[in-house]
């Protein structure tokens, strides 16, 4: 691999040479084909230079710790009701992942409600909506779309503590998210990184 990177240095140096070289003499560009068509086709010639791999994450290893809290939680939603015991709650608890019995019943029931009186009007027709919505802390729900904050306020009467702003989204480099806040219950409503707008014009 380092050498590969030597040989595309070295001819990238030829061609800057040559160019540099026609241009102090005074030719014609139209010389530059004699020196530049050889370096060319052996860049061309040459086969792709494979992008770094990063190594594969570590397998999760959970502590003895970790081990006891998975097996009691696997055991709590064994002997819960049925729509607790599906294999993507086992699965994801068998990794380390929470899902805590409210998160669960939010997914699997749609008509269920959670954030204060101020924000349920704007969660209700989100549901209504059928939006991918998810509710993993007291108070907060993460909803995939993009809120069309003018035509939500035209569509949905909502209390005058409700605010909308913007804050960073999950990656560094990425866009920065929409957040509905109720500046009184300190509840919220927060963009995911997928969906399309909502509500449509």
């Amino acid at each position: 691999m380092f050498f590969r990177w030597l040989q595309v240095i070295a001819v990238t140096v030829y061609i800057v040479v040559a160019i540099a070289a026609v241009a102090y003499l005074g030719l014609s560009p139209f010389w530059l084909a004699l020196p530049l068509a050889p370096a060319i086709y052996f860049l061309f010639t040459l086969s792709p230079i494979a992008p770094a791999r990063l190594p594969p994450p570590p397998p999760f290893v959970p502590s003895p710790e970790q081990l006891a809290k998975i097996d009691a939680r696997l055991r709590e939603l064994k002997n819960g009701p049925p729509h607790r015991r599906k294999p993507r709650y086992l699965d994801a608890v068998r990794y380390g992942v929470p899902f805590p019995d409210h998160r669960i019943d939010y997914l699997e029931f749609p008509d269920t409600l959670v954030l204060c009186e101020h924000l349920r009007p704007l969660e209700a027709a989100m549901r209504a909506a059928n939006l991918p919505m998810d509710h993993a802390m007291a108070g907060y729900v993460e909803v995939q779309c993009i809120m069309q904050v003018a035509l939500i306020r035209q569509r949905i009467p909502l209390a005058d503590c409700v605010d909308f702003s913007s804050i960073a989204g999950p990656h560094p480099h990425g866009p920065s998210v929409q957040i509905a806040t109720c500046t009184r219950c300190r509840h919220a409503i927060e963009e995911g990184v997928c969906g399309g707008p909502w509500p449509a014009p």
